[in-house]
């Protein structure tokens, strides 16, 4: 038991007794561990904050052991946790074949629930001497709640699309690479998405590309759009979101919608709709005599 965390390990470690407190920055030989580990309870936030205190003299920050070489063990393990959280992020039984070298983690075969779904895929953890922590993940999600997700990881940092404008279950092909400065703080410039995905039941509310579209033509549809199902492609790269051009169908209005936006709201989007059903919506949505609905046409 580690605080509230616990882990039993069943296996075969090699060269511990080398790895002794007062030789652990001494020897060069590897940590070698084979077997299993499962635990009931993970929070990796626990071991993730920082035991250097302002108060410390600059003497003893100098002494911050190195890592890497704490890192330095090679492994091959079945992992099993019940439940794990890292930020706000938390997933239940989750099971990979785990298998390291210097610093570096390979998390093959992994799968896991959360977020109102599944993911399954491959996931590469490398720590630096820095406090760096570099993550590359290739996964297929399944029926995760979008809105969940955006919460999970604090909309990613950015405020052009957060939780509070998108809702939705997500299926998706996921490929990312993104880096950590002290292992939490996220570093959005470094952050590289691709991504093949379906979202559906879906619901983009109060959009700002959109929202100004709606003053502009005067459809308050456009605020809270609902819709069973969207399928497109984003990108990722610089702090910029490419949205691949695609149809949105809703239940009053469909609209074609592509482009991009940066994390710090500069937007560029080609959005199309078609004037059949704008003027239907506007008609639904006042309930209009008919009359009256010919000369909103004029």
């Amino acid at each position: 038991n580690i605080g509230e965390n616990d882990i039993r390990f069943n296996g075969n470690l090699d060269n511990a007794l080398k790895k002794k407190k007062k030789n652990v920055l001494k020897t060069n030989d590897a940590l070698d561990i084979n077997g299993s580990i499962y635990s009931a309870n993970f929070d990796i936030n626990t071991f993730l904050k920082s035991k250097l205190s302002e108060e410390k003299p600059v003497e003893e920050v100098k002494k911050e052991l190195d890592l890497v070489k704490w890192l330095n063990f090679s492994c091959n393990l079945s992992l099993k946790i019940d439940k794990l959280k890292y930020r706000k992020l938390e997933i239940v039984d989750l099971s990979s074949k785990i298998s390291s070298m210097q610093g570096i983690f390979n998390l093959v075969n992994m799968s896991a629930n959360g977020l109102g779904g599944q993911v399954v895929g491959d996931v590469d953890l490398r720590f630096g001497n820095n406090k760096t922590l570099e993550v590359a993940i290739d996964s297929r999600m399944k029926n995760i709640d979008i809105n969940k997700l955006f919460i999970a990881f604090d909309n990613f940092d950015q405020k052009s699309i957060t939780n509070q404008n998108i809702k939705g279950n997500l299926t998706a092909d996921l490929k990312v690479a993104m880096s950590f400065s002290d292992f939490v703080n996220f570093n959005s410039k470094d952050l590289l998405v691709n991504t093949n995905f379906v979202l559906e039941n879906g619901e983009l509310i109060n959009l700002p590309s959109l929202k100004a579209l709606s003053k502009f033509l005067s459809v308050e549809q456009l605020e809270h759009i609902y819709f069973s199902k969207y399928q497109s492609n984003i990108t990722i790269i610089d702090e910029v979101v490419y949205l691949e051009k695609n149809m949105v169908k809703s239940n009053l209005i469909s609209l074609e919608i592509g482009g991009s936006h940066s994390f710090n709201n500069k937007i560029d989007y080609l959005i199309k709709l078609n004037l059949n059903n704008l003027l239907a919506a506007k008609f639904k949505k006042k309930k209009t005599l008919e009359e009256n609905y010919v000369n909103d046409i004029m």
